[in-house]
């Protein structure tokens, strides 16, 4: 796995980016809750790496893999080596960020994470 944002099978660091055969790692796979103001405004929320979560704590499995869709780091994250005491199952954890998108300026603004 050639992640950018983790410590994992390839040897990488936390800190330190892989060489171009890498990819970075998006965290943010879905939205969780949407609310429309009477001003054209969306709010919404992200809930990173839901399917992770779910492999991981519901399924039982925790062996860090990818796909061409989704990499699954558990025990190996960069999280995960920062906090020893994280179960491998929630190693892909990670905070959710609020934005507000105005329809009417097409603008995504990011509100907090």
């Amino acid at each position: 796995m050639l992640c950018r944002n983790r410590q994992g099978p390839s040897g990488a660091r936390p800190g330190r980016h892989l060489s171009s055969r890498g990819a970075p790692k998006t965290n943010e796979a879905y939205v969780w809750g949407l609310v429309q103001t009477a001003n054209d405004r969306l709010w919404f929320g992200t809930a990173p790496n839901v399917h992770c979560l779910v492999i991981g704590g519901f399924l039982g499995q925790t062996r860090a893999h990818e796909t061409r869709s989704w990499v699954c780091e558990f025990g190996e994250s960069k999280l995960a080596h920062e906090n020893p005491v994280l179960p491998a199952a929630v190693g892909d954890w990670r905070p959710p960020s609020i934005y507000e998108y105005d329809a009417n300026t097409r603008r995504l603004v990011a509100k907090g994470r």
